[in-house]
């Protein structure tokens, strides 16, 4: 063999040496290292992937592999999340208030007038059933239910309604033709609240008692409103017996006259 023939036969082994050393070094680098975790493929179902690094090994590590940590569906690392909100505590129980219908409103005025029902001409027949067409009373052939709204032509009826048959009272107190006082229980027709102050706000608790059927206590702060009313209309007509008209006129058309 001549030295040509052992040059090439040289080169050729060494060019495939060469390249087998280079296939093994590729091999090893492509090797995972054997401390690092390796991340679940198919996490569970209903759980959040969270990808941490490793602390022995930072991310700018050629040998970083991110882990894979698992959570219950719901939670987060701070703490657990409720989708249901908490129930409402329940509201206390109660009535909205209704107002009377015509019917009642003038069997409660007339009790509560001694038997005097409003009647602006005299006669017998209360005018709340002439009227109560308009006050929303059906007529069962085209209305067939009662309007029970506090309108303003309801009180425009109940104002004036609740003065005439306070000036009757005054009248048939004043005249003695009513045997049972409405105004003047505890007072005489005289007496003002610089002459009587005691008897004054005990007359306005029997009528508050027989008006809305609210006892008070003769000292409480409730009674000063009603003592207010009598006392003003007092010093403006010079006269106590109005001062009670008015406050009777008062008493009726507040609403824990008519609603119930």
């Amino acid at each position: 063999m001549n030295r040509r023939n052992r040059y090439m036969i040289l080169l050729v082994g060494g060019l495939f040496l060469l390249g087998f050393g280079c296939a093994d070094l590729g091999d090893e680098q492509q090797v995972r290292p054997q401390n690092t975790p390796e991340a679940p493929a198919n996490p569970e179902p209903g759980t959040t992937p969270v990808v941490n690094p490793t602390p022995e090994q930072p991310v700018g590590d050629p040998g970083y592999f991110p882990t894979v940590e698992s959570h219950p569906a719901g939670q987060d690392e701070v703490g657990t999340a409720d989708l249901t909100p908490a129930p409402e505590p329940p509201e206390e129980p109660y009535r909205s208030r209704k107002r009377m219908d015509v019917d009642q409103l003038d069997a409660a005025m007339q009790v509560v007038a001694g038997g005097i029902l409003w009647s602006d001409d005299g006669d017998e027949d209360s005018d709340f059933q002439e009227l109560a067409a308009t006050l929303g009373v059906p007529d069962y052939a085209i209305v067939t239910q009662e309007v029970l709204d506090p309108s303003a032509l309801f009180q425009k009826f109940l104002s004036d309604a609740a003065r005439s048959v306070c000036g009757d009272v005054l009248e048939a107190e004043l005249s003695g033709l009513l045997i049972q006082p409405v105004l003047f229980v505890h007072v005489n027709p005289t007496d003002t609240l610089e002459t009587a102050l005691e008897q004054v706000n005990a007359n306005i608790q029997d009528m508050l008692l027989r008006f809305h059927g609210r006892h008070v206590e003769i000292d409480s702060p409730a009674l000063a409103q009603w003592r207010w009313l009598f006392h003003t209309v007092s010093q403006l007509e010079q006269d106590p017996a109005l001062g009670w008209r008015a406050v009777c006129v008062a008493l009726f058309t507040h609403p824990e006259f008519f609603t119930y």
